[in-house]
């Protein structure tokens, strides 16, 4: 008799957790949304219960951000989730940052990497081959030129030459472009600088060619890539002559 009564108050308990789960409930009012680099969106939800403490988080702040109040800010260009938590319960929205401008996409920016590697993975038309750089034709109307440059074997640059399209675009324009992409980097000798976790993107007018070069990203000043890219800048100057 005593066992009996023992399994009917855990049998009581679990029917009692049972129905306290089924109360519990977290939902989003959209799982999945799509806006720019400077836009927002406020994610509204419906919680049971209604007095639950809420938290968002971003698994990527780099893309967009979320405050606590559900409301979502574009940072750059790509795809992140937005997790709102109670105690027992989660949800998620996935955000994607889309583009007002895709002038030109990316080179290959996997520094380090072998010209073997570079020539198996680029899909445009290789034009000329010397021993630190591949030379490829541009495959937008927006690029003339490709080129990527090595040391010792290890890529260290991607580069664009910009053709004379890109005089038809607005300055302000081609200038979000990259600001939709990266975060401002500093200025000097007219070398305009952008960067994000992986790389530095240096831009300049130089001899009437504007070029567009990516550099690996590491702890060095901003001084030492204008350096590096005053370096490979002269290389990249002397396969055009």
């Amino acid at each position: 008799m005593k066992n009996s009564i023992i399994l009917l108050g855990i049998f009581a308990m679990l029917i009692s957790c049972t129905k306290d789960e089924a109360k519990s409930s977290l939902d989003l009012n959209s799982s999945s949304i799509t806006i720019h680099y400077d836009e927002s969106y406020k994610l509204s939800y419906t919680v049971t219960p209604e007095n639950s403490e809420i938290l968002w988080f971003s698994s990527d702040e780099y893309i967009a951000k979320v405050n606590q109040e559900g409301s979502v800010s574009g940072q750059h260009i790509g795809e992140t989730d937005i997790k709102a938590k109670t105690t027992d319960k989660e949800a998620f929205s996935k955000v994607t940052i889309k583009p007002y401008f895709d002038y030109f996409k990316e080179p290959i920016v996997d520094f380090g990497s072998s010209m073997t590697y570079v020539k198996e993975n680029e899909p445009s038309n290789l034009l000329n081959e010397i021993t630190d750089g591949l030379l490829y034709e541009g495959s937008s109307i927006y690029v003339d030129y490709l080129m990527y440059i090595f040391e010792s074997q290890k890529l260290t640059s991607a580069s664009y030459i910009l053709s004379d399209n890109i005089l038809t675009v607005n300055s302000t324009d081609f200038s979000t472009f990259f600001k939709e992409r990266y975060n401002p980097f500093g200025v000097a000798d007219d070398i305009v600088m952008y960067r994000n976790n992986e790389m530095v993107v240096a831009i300049q007018v130089y001899e009437g060619v504007l070029m567009v070069m990516y550099i690996e990203y590491t702890s060095k000043k901003s001084n030492d890539y204008i350096t590096e890219f005053k370096k490979n800048r002269e290389k990249l100057i002397a396969q055009l002559q």
